[in-house]
């Protein structure tokens, strides 16, 4: 390796541990004081008298009182609310007459528990109940905004009268024991003007809910709010609300409140963290057609929550979670005049098969990205395999060695190519020594050196290249299958996080990404050298790009790399003692033989042209 590439390959290196040292410093930050508390109250600046102002979030009461099935009014929690219970096999559902909708919604099942030990509950940390609605986004609902609350079954009905004659009724029909889908509930939602006069209003906000991060370490384009109008599917992570800045360094704009945009119909919109998601999908029509729902705007907006993870750091910086909220087309009601809506409510995993399944392009929340087709066909293929095997790491050794076997004529096609580079290099080395003073001349002598010995030097990077869209597909999939949640293999407890089994210096040590740029550096080594110096540089940089993606992510990544890696150094090893392939430059007369044309002559006489 020459002097250039030591050089690079020492700023990677110093790159990365700048990088390592620059991420556990963040996470290390001294965490502001929370909202309400005098700290907070000296520390932040005045709130804004716009409307959109950021919510509090509300603790949820922790008692839980369950009334039994039937109609009637419901249990009483604490002072003026009432919860009420509904639970399947998937799901544990508490609605609150305070705002009328879903406090919250807790998973149930192994797979499903959080980084304390307990369940997954979605709208946890939010101040609005799933639901609910207000007339500016982000309010608080008031005391005034109690309902009536009656039981039929798993069904609740919620009811209410504003001060100008609105009657406000809320249906929620809970899936079944039965339901093909467990984590929906149906919403009919019904405006009544029982009034003498005609109702106008300037259109209610319907909240869609919450989400928080899971991990404390959990990156911030995990956590958002998405929506789709017309089959275009938008996103807004945590991170929209930050304050812009060039590298650190100086602030480029403001801080955002909120994220608010103008649209006239909308067929979903919902807020999500890595693998859960809380989705409502507008229902037009009497036979629930997947048309747009007529609506005037959607709105979102971040708040911290609480620290995630079972032991919580001295000192860190903010964990936000992200709201988000439907705008409702305006009113207009005659004296005894009604309009209603209906909705569909998913309060469950973001799996692609679920989603999918809801039949509205719900799956676009996976974001898969423009490597969607690699990550569908690996995430469909690693479900199989996991069925036969009955683990998830078990799969991806043998997804990844399916994925070889297909590769290996290529890989080999890709060996021959480098060991014919390798014959090369005393030529190579001969044109570098005469063109030393003119790289013009000396790129234009190798590139017909390359044509004349029938040589491409590109050869050598097709495995590579080839293996690239699978990379990234199993990378897009990888950061949100809730299917490989708390897997485990070997010391790996989840497939899904790091594999970090110890901290240095606060910098956190995960064997595999480390095992994974080993196996590289080890197939580089016994890989036949070509004759291109600045091809040997990127190889030498290829294992520090790699580790840069995977060290910090799901470790499932650096499992599949590496077990590539590793039947790249066999496959190398079966070839490296066949016989070395022939160098003979190509003669004029083996060039491709020249065609034959009519053209026309002189007078219309007509002769043969060579070109």
């Amino acid at each position: 390796m020459d002097k250039k590439a030591w050089i690079a390959v020492t700023l990677s290196v110093i790159g990365i541990i700048a990088w390592q040292y620059f991420y556990t410093q963040q996470m290390q930050q001294p965490q502001p004081a929370p909202a309400g508390t005098p700290a907070a109250a000296a520390a932040s600046p005045a709130p804004s008298a716009a409307p959109t102002a950021a919510p509090t979030p509300v603790a949820k009461p922790e008692p839980e009182i369950r009334s039994a099935p039937g109609p009637g009014a419901v249990a009483t929690d604490k002072a003026d609310e009432r919860i009420e219970t509904v639970r399947n096999a998937a799901t544990e559902l508490r609605f609150t007459n305070q705002g009328g909708g879903i406090a919250s919604a807790q998973l149930l099942g192994a797979q499903h528990t959080n980084a304390r030990g307990g369940q997954i509950v979605l709208n946890e940390h939010g101040s609005l109940p799933i639901g609910s609605l207000v007339e500016r986004p982000g309010d608080v609902p008031e005391s005034t905004q109690t309902y009536t609350a009656t039981r039929e079954g798993d069904t609740l009905v919620y009811e209410r009268v504003n001060k100008d004659g609105l009657k406000i009724v809320k249906r929620f029909k809970v899936a079944g024991a039965d339901a093909k889908e467990p984590y929906l509930t149906e919403l009919e939602l019904t405006f009544t003007n029982t009034g003498a006069n005609t109702y106008r209003d300037d259109g209610l906000y319907l909240n869609v809910g919450s989400a928080g991060p899971i991990h404390g370490a959990d990156m911030p384009t995990y956590t958002g709010f998405d929506w789709v109008r017309d089959g275009s599917h938008k996103e807004t992570v945590v991170s929209y609300f930050d304050a812009g800045s060039f590298l650190g360094l100086f602030k480029t704009s403001d801080a955002k409140n909120s994220y608010l945009e103008t649209t006239d119909r909308l067929m979903w919109a919902g807020v999500k963290n890595q693998f859960y998601t809380t989705l409502v999908t507008g229902l037009v029509g009497p036979t629930d057609k997947p048309e747009q729902l007529p609506v005037r705007g959607v709105w979102a907006n971040r708040f911290t929550t609480p620290w995630p993870d079972k032991t919580e750091p001295s000192s860190h910086t903010p964990i936000f979670g992200i709201a988000g909220a439907i705008g409702l087309q305006p009113l207009k009601l005659d004296a005894g005049a009604s309009k209603s809506y209906k909705f569909q409510i998913y309060t469950g995993p973001r799996s692609y098969e679920r989603l999918k399944a809801l039949g509205r392009g719900e799956e676009e929340m996976m974001n898969f990205g423009m490597f969607k087709i690699f990550s569908i066909f690996l995430l469909r293929s690693m479900t199989v395999l996991k069925d036969w095997l009955g683990n998830y790491a078990l799969a991806i050794v043998l997804l990844t060695i399916l994925i070889k076997a297909v590769l290996w004529p290529l890989q080999s096609k890709a060996i021959k190519a480098q060991k014919k580079m390798s014959l090369l290099a005393p030529k190579m080395k001969e044109l570098q020594e005469k063109y030393k003073d003119d790289p013009t001349e000396l790129n234009r002598a190798v590139m017909q050196m390359y044509k004349d010995y029938g040589v491409s030097p590109l050869g050598g990077c097709l495995p590579t290249a080839a293996q690239m869209p699978i990379f990234f597909g199993f990378y897009y999939m990888l950061g949100t299958a809730v299917e490989l949640r708390n897997s485990g293999f070997l010391w790996v407890h989840d497939l899904t996080q790091p594999d970090t089994v110890a901290h240095v210096l606060g910098i956190p040590i995960n064997p595999l990404p480390i095992l994974m740029a080993g196996t590289m550096f080890w197939q580089m080594a016994i890989t036949p050298k070509t004759g291109d110096p600045s091809q040997q540089r990127i190889f030498m940089l290829m294992p520090l790009i790699f580790i840069i993606f995977c060290y910090n992510f799901a470790s499932a990544l650096a499992l599949y790399w590496t077990i590539q890696n590793l039947l790249s150094v066999v496959q190398t090893y079966l070839t490296r003692h066949q016989p070395l392939p022939d160098l003979v430059k190509k003669k004029p007369d083996e060039e491709k033989p020249a065609k034959a044309r009519v053209v026309s002559g002189p007078g219309g006489s007509k002769r043969k042209a060579v070109r």
